[in-house]
């Protein structure tokens, strides 16, 4: 279950960074509005899902609890850019600039957590606590993506 679980978080940031690339190679700028609606739709619900399932786990263990509260204020960061990006047009000469600042945080955020991060948890939690945080995680971001996309 951990390797199921850890997989699919970097699945997940696999695609996110995709699209973040995607969105500062796109040089048609109709094309841009799509592509950050894309890339709300998939980071948001995986940062949810990692607040509501993988940081409380690790905040409950003393040996990581720190790195989990600095990830959520990486997410936190990275939020209030992403923000700016949703609300500005893509036309704007700001649009690439802050676009280029969130690729800089997630990507770092992803490389910490994919490296230090995950580590610590691989050590801490059970195979059992994996599996069902496997489950909740897909659960998590299922409802998270219903409310951005208006299917609740």
């Amino acid at each position: 279950m951990h390797d199921q679980f850890f997989d699919q978080i970097i699945r997940d940031h696999g695609e996110i960074k995709t699209l973040l690339s995607e969105m500062l190679d796109s040089s048609n700028r109709s094309k841009r509005g799509e592509l950050k609606n894309l890339f709300e739709a998939k980071f948001l619900p995986h940062m949810r899902a990692e607040e509501a399932v993988f940081y409380p786990a690790l905040k409950e263990i003393r040996d990581s609890r720190n790195l989990a509260l600095e990830a959520i204020e990486e997410h936190h960061a990275a939020e209030l850019i992403l923000n700016e990006v949703l609300n500005i047009r893509p036309q704007s000469e700001a649009w690439l600039p802050k676009c280029e600042v969130l690729k800089t945080l997630i990507e770092h955020h992803i490389s910490e957590e994919e490296s230090q991060i995950f580590k610590v948890a691989r050590e801490l939690i059970s195979e059992e606590q994996a599996g069902k945080m496997l489950t909740n995680f897909a659960e998590e971001k299922m409802w998270y993506t219903g409310r951005i996309t208006g299917e609740l």
